[in-house]
């Protein structure tokens, strides 16, 4: 049915310094990734983009908001994951009314569902928006559940529009689940630390959250990789991201982020609180990037 890009920026949401939704500061935040940063598609309302701070409202709102704001052909991917099957059902039927390639379901955070319940969440969300391109997102970090190799492949088996699952657990499955799985499907990886080693290990596909720092340095990166690349460059360009990303990481990766794309003149707006910007120290250490 297709495929996720090599390559795509995670976009951050802009929140106001009072912790509100800013749709306002959308368009403005949307055509720098497209037009200056030369993101090849972006992935909306993921982990980048709290979705979870967020209500479904607003969620719906900014999903249309980004597809006005580049058009219709532009590839964009929608961030879906909610408390409650039906509200995850209305997200992904609004991503598709306006027109996302596809989406990336992620699981109930909190509640901590079965195998079998997460399956049939799946199975649901999935049975809604047959003509839509599904990518699931397994982050145990953030929800508190890991889907199982085996659940992936009972997923795969039923599920003719699962295309995919961005691994952000333990990466080591993703050979596991390779070999067992009746067909391909792709596998996504979100951290840019280790983008060489992920794509050794079978993942073909990235949702950059670097990408916000040196769009077009990770973008030359996953290109060298895809080329079958190697030496000195590689290994000197993975050590940039990932000394950059590391470090952001260490210091708050969403308010970092945000500081040095409102530092480009980028209308990235805030993260509510208990999000804080950046010290004054912090923000000279960051200067650097900006």
């Amino acid at each position: 049915m297709g495929k996720f890009l090599p390559f795509t920026i995670a976009a951050v949401t802009p929140f106001t310094e009072q912790g509100d939704f800013d749709p306002k500061s959308v368009p403005g935040l949307i055509q720098y990734l497209v037009k200056e940063a030369n993101a090849p598609g972006l992935l909306i309302c993921g982990s980048t983009g709290e979705q979870h701070i967020m209500s479904i409202e607003d969620r719906l709102e900014l999903y249309s908001s980004v597809r006005n704001t580049v058009g219709t052909n532009y590839p964009l991917y929608a961030g879906v994951a909610a408390f409650t099957t039906k509200d995850a059902i209305r997200l992904a039927k609004g991503a598709e009314k306006d027109g996302y390639q596809a989406v990336m379901l992620g699981f109930p955070p909190y509640r901590i569902p079965t195998q079998k319940e997460a399956i049939e969440y799946v199975i649901d969300v999935c049975k809604a928006i047959p003509s839509t391109l599904v990518f699931l997102y397994n982050n145990p970090k953030r929800t508190g559940f890991n889907l199982s190799v085996e659940s992936l492949v009972n997923i795969v088996n039923q599920v003719p529009n699962v295309e995919g699952l961005k691994q952000a657990g333990n990466r080591a499955d993703v050979p596991l689940a390779i070999l067992q799985l009746s067909r391909k499907i792709q596998f996504l990886s979100g951290f840019d630390a280790t983008i060489v080693e992920d794509f050794q290990m079978g993942y073909s596909a990235i949702t950059s959250i670097a990408g916000n720092i040196f769009p077009n340095q990770t973008a030359e990166l996953i290109h060298w990789i895809e080329n079958g690349e190697k030496g000195n460059k590689i290994e000197e360009r993975q050590t940039l991201i990932r000394d950059a990303i590391t470090f952001v990481g260490e210091n708050g990766a969403l308010p970092c982020l945000k500081y040095i794309l409102r530092k480009r003149g980028v209308s990235a707006g805030f993260c509510p609180p208990p999000l804080k910007d950046p010290s004054t120290d912090l923000a000279l250490s960051l200067d650097k990037y900006c």
